[in-house]
């Protein structure tokens, strides 16, 4: 119980820690492992569309050039797997991440790419906003 509420509290304050996306987008016509394009010429792939439990792979992420990717993060969506932080790295308006996700009991655990963009408008005004992308990975 004592663990449970720890948690509880240390996500909450996480949560107030920064301000929430002013928009999230995620497409249902995106299908998991495939290429997603979403508004304002952002899109997100994988270097292939099969992923396996344990083994690194790749996104690919295009923004336009006054976007910046502000944090990344993968969570399990049928069960709790932690959260797995995701680094990307720029190379002019591509950006590139390696990561890799856990084994689990279920066939095909879906995971979810949480991603917060930020867009800089002025020096000190920026607008955020949040892409979701969900990848499927088969147990072997």
């Amino acid at each position: 119980m004592q663990r449970v509420l720890f948690y509880l509290l240390s996500g909450l304050i996480l949560l107030g820690c920064e301000p929430a996306p002013s928009n999230t987008e995620q497409f249902s016509s995106c299908q998991p492992n495939q290429l997603c394009n979403y508004s304002g010429g952002i899109s997100l792939s994988l270097d292939k569309p099969e992923v396996h439990p344990e083994t690194p792979f790749n996104l690919l992420l295009t923004l336009p050039e006054d976007w910046q990717v502000k944090n990344a993060k993968m969570t399990g969506v049928e069960m709790y797997m932690g959260m797995i932080p995701v680094f990307f790295e720029q190379n002019g308006n591509q950006w590139h991440a390696q990561t890799m996700v856990g084994a689990c009991s279920s066939a095909n655990m879906m995971w979810q790419l949480s991603i917060t963009l930020e867009h800089h408008i002025h020096s000190s005004d920026a607008e955020l906003k949040e892409v979701l992308y969900f990848i499927r990975v088969p147990n072997q």
